[in-house]
């Protein structure tokens, strides 16, 4: 074995074959105990640089976890999709939220902003309105899957959106991501006796009001 360097909680240590031997015998003696990872080379440049990946790497995972958590789940979500899939995937935590996403769009219609341009009949060239427009006034929400967004049709009343919407979405908690409003609005609920919030939205005073009190209780 020839000559190398040790890299040991932000230090690099040069070794001999033989305590590199030595190195080798100890960590597999007690495997993730020691934080130590061992550069056989001659540069101790080579160190330097794995130094500094493992000094960014943690930072970098906690930046990019969220992104590859959702990327995740919508490539689950397009197997999920896809006959045939469930014996390709193991089931670990993105494929169940992704079979979650899958099952409401099984059981719930969704508009594209096309499909609202067109029902609307509010006219117009660019085919993203008013839809883009009743999203950003909080007046109506969408759920994402490829970049695209899909609005659930129980948000409207004959082409616009229910005037309760806005006041029930400024109730939920803020904390809520747009697939959190999903399925709260398609979840019994049991402070309108178990029915969903989104076949009691007529009743706005009622729908509200528990939108309230999920804010009491939201976690994340």
């Amino acid at each position: 074995m020839k000559r190398g360097y040790l890299y040991e909680e932000q230090h690099i240590r040069d070794f001999s074959p033989e305590q590199a031997e030595e190195a080798i015998d100890l960590i597999q003696s007690e495997p993730g105990r020691y934080g130590i990872i061992a550069v056989p080379a001659a540069d101790p440049n080579l160190a330097v640089h794995i130094r500094d990946l493992c000094r960014w790497l943690p930072r970098l995972l906690l930046e990019k976890r969220e992104k590859i958590s959702e990327e995740r789940i919508e490539k689950a979500l397009e197997l999920l999709m896809t006959e045939d899939s469930f014996a390709k995937v193991d089931r670990n935590i993105e494929f169940d939220n992704a079979e979650l996403r899958a099952d409401f769009f099984g059981r719930e219609t969704c508009f594209n902003s096309t499909d609202i341009h067109e029902i609307s009949h509010q006219g117009g060239k660019n085919k993203s309105m008013p839809a883009s427009r009743w999203k950003k006034d909080g007046r109506i929400f969408a759920v994402s899957f490829h970049g695209q967004d899909f609005f659930p049709k129980f948000q409207f009343r004959e082409g616009d959106p229910h005037p309760a919407m806005k006041k029930v979405l400024s109730a939920l908690p803020k904390e809520m991501t747009p697939w959190q409003t999903a399925f709260w609005f398609t979840s019994e609920n049991g402070w309108l006796n178990g029915s969903r919030p989104c076949d009691a939205i007529d009743d706005t005073d009622a729908v509200c009001r528990a939108a309230e009190m999920e804010g009491e209780t939201f976690i994340g």
